[in-house]
């Protein structure tokens, strides 16, 4: 349902100066031109130009247990249309399709720009990196799903936002906790691979 425009629309700051001057209701500046109507991602997808003249891409995302996951992907420059119906700033509408299953299609609009914006660690922004964010739902669920289990994220008996915010951000820090403690201690021949879960028991023994 997501509306928009994969070209600059024309933005109309003042009024022209062959403009009708009467009566009625004045209008309003800055607004859009009446040759530049927003469009819907998947018919923009379908139907523009700039997505025809592309060739998909294949990505590797992923390894999974059934074997590798491979999606097909294309780009664009996209300006979002806003709740007032004027363009934001310039981001990017990606559409990824699955190799294995091409009813499976998504999209994503990333608010930063390959190359243009640095990422988290100072490095410009890839096409690479944003697919590697976009398809991380599963690792996210899986912390969320760990967290109530084993760190009580969903054991709160409290009223008010703030009182909520306070126990999901210690629940959090506990989280993160046992997971850096799991990673140094990875590498122990005698220890093996270490869980999130292992980490938490042991340290409830050791209260």
């Amino acid at each position: 349902s997501l509306h928009g425009w994969v070209r600059t629309p024309q933005v109309l700051r003042q009024a022209p100066p062959n403009a009708r001057k009467g009566g009625g209701r004045k209008k309003k500046y800055p607004r859009l031109a009446r040759k530049s109507p927003s469009c819907e991602v998947q018919n923009l997808v379908k139907y523009s130009l700039v997505f025809q003249r592309q060739e998909w891409q294949r990505f590797h995302i992923k390894d999974s247990e059934k074997g590798p996951v491979v999606w097909e992907v294309k780009k664009a420059r996209f300006y979002r249309k806003q709740s007032d119906g004027m363009p934001s700033q310039a981001s990017l509408l990606i559409v990824a399709r699955n190799v294995m299953k091409a009813d499976e299609v998504k999209y994503f609009v990333a608010n930063q720009l390959p190359g243009e914006d640095a990422g988290p660690d100072g490095e410009p922004v890839t096409l690479n990196w944003l697919l590697w964010v976009a398809f991380r739902r599963w690792p996210v669920e899986r912390l969320f799903r760990v967290a109530k289990n084993e760190l009580g994220m969903d054991h709160y008996e409290v009223r008010g936002w703030r009182c909520v915010h306070r126990h999901l951000y210690v629940s959090a820090l506990s989280h993160l906790f046992c997971a850096r403690v799991r990673q140094k201690y990875a590498a122990t021949p005698e220890l093996g691979k270490l869980t999130v879960e292992q980490v938490r028991r042991a340290m409830t023994l050791c209260r």
